[in-house]
């Protein structure tokens, strides 16, 4: 039987991760499909204190055909978005509040899905073009990417 492992979530969330992919990479693949799917994994501590490996993917939308705006990142565990970033003209904030712009969705525990709960950052404000929402978005999400180019697709 799988382990769902979403009583981790806090801990991959606050993990710093890192994938084997560059943004150079990630910008290629963006630019034949508009999107793409990068697929790491996450070491956590279990109930017991033994390490639990989570498979997590992200998933990354935009594109040269895209406004900057619709831009997101969203990291699923169990096709269930655990964290993300993306930019809405209006959300409803955590404090009931209305909020504008980039946000990063939080974990709701009892919801099981981090797609309700949403947090400004102004981090992202004045962000200018794709690579750099892809650089500062990864790093809010403590994801490195590599340095490395690899000088291909992702899926060749």
């Amino acid at each position: 039987m799988r382990r769902e492992l979403f009583d981790y979530v806090e801990q991959i969330r606050d993990a710093q991760k890192s994938i084997e992919v560059s943004l150079k990479d990630i910008q290629r693949e963006l630019r034949g499909k508009s999107k793409c799917d990068v697929y790491f994994d996450v070491d956590v501590i279990d109930s017991n204190g033994l390490p639990v490996t989570a498979s997590v993917r992200l998933n990354i939308a935009g594109g040269l055909d895209r406004p900057l705006t619709s831009w997101t990142l969203a990291m699923k565990l169990h096709n269930i978005r655990i964290d993300g970033i993306d930019h809405e003209f209006r959300f409803k904030m955590l404090s009931g509040a209305v909020g504008h712009g980039w946000h990063r969705h939080y974990w709701d525990k009892s919801e099981g899905t981090a797609d309700h709960h949403k947090l400004p950052i102004d981090a992202l404000d004045h962000i200018a073009s794709g690579e750099e929402f892809l650089s500062h978005g990864l790093n809010v999400l403590k994801i490195r990417a590599d340095t490395v180019d690899h000088e291909r697709l992702l899926w060749d």
